[in-house]
Order: C-alpha cells, then structure tokens, then sequence
C-alpha cells in the first residue's frame, strides 16, 4: 500500500518480519524494483533485525549498539 502513493522514500521497520519466507523474499523484490525503477532518485530506510535480509537488500549497514550508532559493517 505504501507504493501506490508514489513515495520518494521508504521507511520501512521490521516490514517482513511477520511473513513466511517466501513472501519475505518476493516483498523485497517488490521493493528493489521500486527503488530501481525509475529514473527519479529513490530512498529505503530499512530497520531488521535479520543480518541474512540485510545482507540480501542493503548497500549500506549501520548498527546500533547499546543506544549509539556503531557505523558502517559493509
């Protein structure tokens, strides 16, 4: 639902977190299509706490540990 209003940015937390794998992996298809598929400049904020999902979707990591942002992992 959030896609049909044609957003520039995603923040999204934890958005698969309830699904089956599958539907894990198709959301984030639906999601890098979106994000690939126009010429306009898009953005994703993606909160998991799945290292394996961030590995999958993220071009940049960050973590936080005990409150405070520890930096870029990859």
């Amino acid at each position: 639902r959030a896609l049909a209003i044609g957003p520039t940015v995603l923040l999204l937390d934890e958005a698969t977190s309830a699904l089956d794998i599958e539907t894990t992996l198709a959301a984030e298809g639906l999601i890098d299509s979106w994000q690939r598929g126009q010429i306009d400049e898009r953005a994703c904020v993606w909160v998991s706490h799945d290292t394996a999902q961030s590995e999958r979707v993220a071009q940049r990591t960050l973590h936080i540990e005990a409150g405070r942002l520890q930096g870029e992992t990859s």
